[in-house]
């Protein structure tokens, strides 16, 4: 009894042990179930977050992803917008140089189109006056030296420098002075002492041709012959300010080249005549007399090439050239013949058919223009400004009675 009540006592204290084991049991259950559902309630917190970043992140990526399209558009456009931009300045570039290029084209072709001259007709008048005025006073001081007897030649000198210079004589003095007047020295020039007028014609002559070519348009020989043609070719093609501008830009260019006819020939030449006519220049006062001859005939050259830089470079509307009458041909109404006498203008030019130039004394001046017509020939119109100055042949028979130029014209 004691026995059962002890292990009913056991059984109970066991079934109370089992139902606080139980309850305790519950208890954990219940708070593991509540710590279950704490933590599947922050799990799902967690996830509602995660789920939550996550969608923000993709809306951040979304955004991200968007700005990088904007900004590779932005960098598209700017990279358009530069590319034309240096389209744009290398366009700009480009026609600033093409605009410096048309400047300069229209720069350097506004002097071919330019239609203001430097000097006017009338100052090449005066210009070529004064010139013919020098030559005069040159060819008088030079005649006049053949008067003094202190540098007269003896006949044993003369014959020297005559076979020693005979070339330059018969062929160049000859064909300077023309045959008339040539024949007259190698018939007379023993006497030209006494009646010095036809040397004086001589030396105006000579100087006044000389002064012709020094002026001509552009240099003596093949070179300026050849230039001369394409010159008048484009004359003939071009209007007149072009070719004028032409003609004065060739000849600025062609001033360094070598003279072929310079002052110390024509000095040569001069003195050659002084010797066939007699005259000595071993003399100390020759010698001088020599030195001045070269001076006064370079201050002639020199107002020559001033001529011909005004005529030539300063003048490009027209064409102005000095020029003298030939030898030998008729005496014409665009003359004047210095040594006529008084008679009446009809009486003279009634006579002029009979009447032969010996030489040129002064140059005279004349204006040439071109008319350019389509489908035409060009025209060409001449205007003598000057008439050359000349003596005639019988004024050779004359000079024994000591006939004088008209005053004013010489």
């Amino acid at each position: 009894m004691k026995k059962n009540g002890l292990l009913q006592h056991r059984v109970q204290g066991l079934l109370d042990e089992k139902s606080r084991v139980l309850t305790q049991l519950d208890a954990a259950q219940k708070k593991a179930t509540e710590k279950e559902q704490a933590a599947a309630k922050r799990i799902a917190g967690l996830v509602a977050a995660h789920k939550n970043a996550m969608e923000k992140e993709q809306v951040a990526a979304k955004r991200i992803a968007d700005l990088e399209a904007a900004n590779r558009k932005k960098d598209d456009e700017q990279r358009v917008a530069q590319s034309r931009l240096c389209a744009s300045e290398e366009k700009q570039s480009n026609l600033s140089k093409l605009l410096e290029v048309r400047n300069a084209e229209l720069n350097d072709v506004q002097p071919f189109l330019t239609t203001a001259d430097a000097y006017s007709g009338p100052e090449i008048v005066v210009m070529v006056e004064t010139l013919n005025a020098e030559i005069f006073q040159t060819a008088a001081y030079m005649a006049e030296l053949i008067e003094d007897e202190s540098m007269a030649a003896t006949n044993n000198e003369r014959t020297k420098n005559v076979e020693r210079n005979r070339q330059m004589l018969e062929t160049q003095l000859r064909r300077d002075l023309g045959e008339d007047l040539w024949q007259y020295f190698q018939k007379n020039h023993v006497d030209i002492r006494g009646e010095p007028l036809p040397l004086q014609l001589a030396f105006q002559c000579i100087l006044s041709r000389w002064s012709t070519l020094k002026i001509r348009t552009f240099l003596l020989g093949h070179f300026g012959d050849q230039l001369g043609k394409v010159y008048q070719m484009i004359r003939e093609s071009e209007a007149q300010a072009v070719a004028g501008r032409w003609r004065a830009l060739t000849n600025a260019q062609l001033n360094p080249f070598k003279d072929d006819y310079p002052p110390n020939v024509v000095v040569d030449i001069l003195v050659n005549m002084l010797f066939f006519c007699g005259w000595s220049s071993s003399s100390e006062k020759a010698k001088k007399a020599v030195l001045l001859m070269q001076q006064m005939v370079f201050n002639i050259e020199k107002m020559a090439n001033q001529i011909k830089a005004a005529t030539k470079e300063g003048i490009t509307t027209t064409d102005l050239d000095v020029f003298v009458a030939r030898a030998g041909e008729p005496l014409k109404d665009g003359m004047e013949d210095i040594y006529s006498d008084n008679a009446s203008v009809d009486a003279y030019s009634f006579q002029m058919s009979n009447k032969r130039v010996l030489c040129t004394v002064g140059m005279g001046l004349r204006r040439t223009t071109v008319k350019l017509t389509e489908g035409r020939p060009p025209e060409y119109k001449e205007e003598i400004l000057l008439k050359p100055k000349v003596a005639l042949v019988s004024v050779l028979d004359s000079t024994r009675d000591g006939m004088e130029p008209i005053q004013g014209r010489n």
